[in-house]
């Protein structure tokens, strides 16, 4: 099941979390693609980028193709892996990041993502909720932040950098 972008995301909307004006936004896990059009409401004026792995698994009511085909004039798409094999070619304004199962992998996109983000710029991933198993990565996630002191704070369901 796709994760629910509009209430998240207003969340951080309403916290004064993602400046309107921003010109480079990233959005990392596209699940079915309503993140993007909700960034894209948010941030009229900037260049989105989206990005997810090839293999969608079955969770996913749509294939990459149709994704791309539903997205295409509001957004760049990418097919890769995050973090990226390469550096990321722009500095961003705003970045959400759709958390994925493994800890090790979260922390080294937290890492990854930090990189290219402008002074002001805010870097948003979800936080790993609703089941124990869920919960306990979450806490794996947050032992390897605070080891490697990288202060973030927590607005609703998201970690934000």
């Amino acid at each position: 099941m796709p994760v629910e972008y509009d209430s998240p995301y207003q969340k951080l909307w309403d916290a004064g979390i993602g400046n309107p004006a921003a010109s480079v936004v990233v959005e990392v896990g596209l699940n079915d693609g309503r993140g993007i059009s909700r960034l894209k409401t948010r941030f009229p004026q900037a260049r989105i980028f989206g990005i997810d792995e090839h293999q969608r698994t079955p969770d996913y009511k749509t294939s990459f193709d149709e994704l791309a085909s539903s997205l295409r004039g509001v957004a760049t798409l990418m097919i890769e892996r995050s973090p990226l094999p390469f550096a990321w070619p722009f500095a961003y304004d705003f970045c959400a990041i759709d958390i994925g199962s493994d800890p090790d992998n979260n922390f080294a996109n937290i890492q990854y993502w930090l990189k290219y983000k402008k002074p002001e710029g805010v870097l948003a991933m979800v936080v790993p909720r609703s089941t124990p198993e869920r919960l306990e990565r979450k806490e794996r996630l947050v032992q390897r932040l605070q080891e490697a002191g990288i202060s973030y704070r927590e607005v609703f369901n998201w970690f934000v950098f």
